[in-house]
């Protein structure tokens, strides 16, 4: 279960869930079964503390509670905190008694979220599914348009992908200078958050994070092949988007592809404030973190569309990023068009991508079959990507409305838990009508979803609207009448949980508006559907 502390919140969220050291360093010996259990890094942890505290006051504290601020994130003011190993839960409920902290959370672990098969060769049966040879006619994309891939890394010297990579032109390589002040040295070809941490234990003389985002695991490279691997090049594999650039960005590690929070934090904004256009996120968990959901907010509020697996417990417990109202969440379809055993379904979900036994990139210049959400997710990144480069002006909202509107209808006519808007399609992604800016679209929950009485996080996301000062969110309830909103500053809703827990089952309907800086309606959405 998510635990953090229920504070008030920059960002308006108004939905609040309510030793001895683990290894040596030299030894690098970790209890990685305990850590998996725990769901968290064991010696570090998030925490805001409130804009008018006094600096006497959370120096006092840290103090008291042997707190150590390690890292700062300062777009959405909240620092990495290390602390006393396996004194995670302490912390975080200490922290709950000062009322100068906003919220303080455990650094989650986020994990691949995909399914080895045996390597062979095959057909990449998902292509001609999604019609991308149709829409490739129109475009392989531009390379002006950059994916960052945020995942384990890549081989960057197999065939397929070498030249696929973005590189930041500004940068000179092995000089170790800074030289587009991005805070961040050499790093020409992206960068390595996870370095060579293990479980936060790093090595003594060895630097948490480095310039080099090289794959030693093989799921990021894999990712990586699905959305932009070199097409007609008499070499392996085609990609969704040839054309277009992978920014390589590295947040999870060798031993089964886990990373923490902090990392997916860091690397979300490095890829917006480098010049990302979309983020492909293939890894996730149960445990619901706030930074993480500022973060991804940070992304979207500069016009990058982050697109996340929607995990692979082939149920209907939410996982996150892909649970977060800004973040567009993709489900495994089959060659079948049905929806893939393992794959999660919820009422977060956008589109489903095909994502069992597809064939990709990975270590050694080689190829491998995979399955999983993990899968799925780049996929649908890649059909972000063709459309902004076929609609540069697009924002990312309109990308993302494209995406879902050009879909191919499975199961249930409309909306449903297991697809989406439907499995993606990239030439009716490329052929439908773009969006009017300024028209409200609902994304999160999906028409006619279902929502759980309590236990996790859940919001009311849609477009992001840009001539809007505020939005207001508004409820019809069964009983008559309706309950609105007002002067939300961002494009979602999160209830109140204990207002929420006593709401009676029943069905509902949503929508949401956009208002300028004088108050006036500037539009609204239709009215959807929701069951509790």
């Amino acid at each position: 279960m998510s635990r953090f502390i229920p504070a008030l919140s920059v960002l308006l969220i108004l939905f609040f869930c309510a030793a001895q050291p683990l290894a040596s360093a030299q030894d690098r010996s970790v209890d990685v079964e305990r850590i998996l259990e725990n769901g968290y890094a064991p010696d570090t942890i998030l925490v805001q503390f409130k804009p008018e505290a006094a600096q006497s006051a959370v120096d006092a504290i840290t103090r008291t509670l042997e707190m150590k601020r390690v890292r700062f994130f300062e777009q959405i003011d909240v620092g990495v905190y290390r602390i006393p190993v396996d004194q995670v839960l302490n912390t975080v409920d200490a922290l709950g008694v000062f009322p100068e902290v906003a919220f303080a959370e455990p650094n989650y672990i986020r994990r691949t979220l995909f399914v080895p098969n045996d390597p062979r060769y095959g057909e990449q049966w998902g292509f001609p599914k999604i019609n991308a040879p149709a829409a490739w006619d129109i475009t392989l994309g531009s390379s002006d348009v950059i994916v960052a891939v945020i995942d384990t890394g890549m081989d960057q010297d197999h065939p397929d992908l070498t030249n696929q990579r973005w590189i930041n032109t500004d940068e000179i390589a092995g000089n170790d200078v800074d030289d587009d002040n991005n805070g961040y040295v050499d790093d020409r070809f992206g960068y390595d958050f996870f370095g060579n941490a293990l479980f936060g234990i790093i090595p003594p003389g060895e630097a948490a994070e480095d310039n080099d985002p090289e794959d030693d695991h093989g799921h990021g490279s894999h990712t990586s092949g699905t959305v932009a691997a070199a097409t007609d090049n008499l070499t392996g594999v085609a990609g969704t988007a040839s054309g277009c650039r992978v920014m390589v960005v590295r947040a999870l590690g060798t031993i089964f592809g886990m990373g923490y929070s902090s990392d997916i934090i860091n690397a979300i904004f490095y890829a917006t404030d480098n010049g990302a256009h979309v983020i492909s996120m293939s890894l996730g968990s149960t445990a619901f973190s706030t930074a993480e959901l500022t973060a991804a907010v940070y992304a979207e509020n500069n016009d990058v569309l982050v697109v996340a697996a929607a995990g692979n417990g082939g149920n209907t417990e939410m996982n996150y990023p892909a649970g977060y109202p800004t973040v567009m969440a993709v489900s495994a379809t089959t060659s079948v068009d049905g929806l893939a055993s393992f794959s999660t379904r919820g009422a977060n979900i956008d589109v489903g991508a095909p994502g069992q036994n597809i064939l990709s990139t990975t270590l050694g210049a080689g190829y491998q079959k995979m399955d999983g959400t993990s899968m799925a997710c780049p996929h649908a990144a890649g059909v972000c990507a063709l459309v902004k480069s076929q609609f540069p002006t697009a924002t990312a909202a309109q990308v993302r409305q494209m995406v879902r509107n050009g879909a191919d209808d499975l199961g249930a006519t409309g909306w449903d838990p297991n697809f989406g808007d439907g499995r993606i399609d990239a030439l009716g992604a490329l052929t439908t009508a773009v969006p009017d800016p300024d028209q409200v679209a609902l994304f999160q929950p999906g028409d006619g979803g279902t929502l759980n009485s309590g236990g996790t996080p859940f919001g009311f996301g849609w477009s992001r609207v840009a001539s809007a000062a505020s939005y207001a969110v508004q409820f019809q309830v069964p009983w008559g009448g309706t309950v609105t909103v007002m002067n939300l500053q961002y494009n979602f809703f999160y209830p109140n949980q204990s207002a929420w827990g006593t709401i009676p089952p029943g069905s509902y309907k949503w929508r949401a508006g956009a208002l300028d800086s004088n108050g006036q309606i500037v539009s609204v959405s239709p009215w959807w559907d929701f069951n509790k």
